[in-house]
């Protein structure tokens, strides 16, 4: 995952890594949460970095220093996918699509799409029209916020509807 300010960093399953510009040797980085089996990054808009690992979210800032944990995500800590909403809000898809918010040293959470609490959410892309799209465990939906419509894409679209990779969208 390559960060705004330039940095690699690399998300493993025992730790996260640097790789560092002047050398591009890897470095395993020492924060809170960088054992967690990361899976997914992205940067809200303060620079902070949000990684989603299999023991739920971990925000560290620009100096890679932990700002939070939050672990009590049900009903499975693991998140496999994030998107920035807006510049303080984080979509995070696990068993379920979480709107998590940083704001005064804590946490909000609260579920986003109800409709999706048993997908595996795996893909979070947001196109030109600014309409959702989400790949999960039972296919390929579009979730238009402005009018809180899902759409559900299968066969009869011409679209599998078995589960998505991460990053193919």
């Amino acid at each position: 995952y390559t960060r705004k300010n330039g940095q690699h960093l690399v998300l493993a399953r025992s730790t996260t890594y640097l790789v560092y510009d002047k050398d591009y040797k890897i470095r395993p980085l020492d924060f809170k949460g960088s054992d967690f089996n990361t899976l997914v990054a992205a940067e809200d808009g303060s620079g902070n970095t949000w990684l989603g690992t299999y023991e739920g979210i971990v925000c560290v800032n620009d100096s890679l220093q932990t700002i939070f944990t939050d672990t009590a995500l049900y009903p499975s800590r693991q998140i496999t996918a994030l998107y920035k909403k807006d510049d303080s809000t984080m979509l995070a898809g696990g068993v379920g699509l979480y709107e998590l918010r940083y704001s005064n040293g804590r946490v909000l959470r609260r579920k986003f799409i109800p409709e999706l609490d048993n997908q595996r959410i795996l893909v979070l892309f947001r196109d030109r029209l600014g309409k959702l799209w989400i790949g999960a465990d039972n296919g390929l939906y579009r979730f238009t916020e402005q009018t809180g419509k899902l759409e559900w894409f299968d066969v009869t679209d011409n679209i599998q509807n078995k589960r998505f990779n991460p990053n193919s969208l």
